[in-house]
């Protein structure tokens, strides 16, 4: 897995080859006909980052071979689809974080 975090341009998290047992990543959806997605996100604390767990109700739109998953209308995480029953780990996300602008992308 490579991770790489900006704030306002600037590279926080750079990190590349990292086993995802290693870095804590957890992740699992239940995606259901209605365009909805029960979701769970789990990452381990590291030194460049306090531990993160999210879960809920979010919406999805697929579009070919990627599936875009929408959280409270803030964030936006994109998944690519290696064929009709699994995924493949593929997550870009840009939002304002404490009134910066974040961007992370995870390959």
């Amino acid at each position: 897995m490579d991770t790489k975090m900006e704030m306002e341009g600037n590279v926080v998290i750079d990190q590349q080859d990292v086993d995802t047992k290693t870095a804590g990543v957890k992740n699992g959806y239940d995606f259901k006909a209605d365009n909805t997605v029960e979701y769970y996100m789990y990452t381990l604390a590291t030194p460049q980052q306090a531990e993160h767990e999210q879960s809920g109700t979010a919406t999805y739109t697929r579009n070919g071979d990627e599936i875009t998953i929408t959280i409270n209308n803030l964030a936006t995480y994109t998944t690519k689809v290696l064929n009709s029953t699994d995924l493949h780990l593929n997550m870009y996300q840009e939002e304002e974080v404490n009134g910066s602008k974040t961007t992370i992308d995870i390959t």
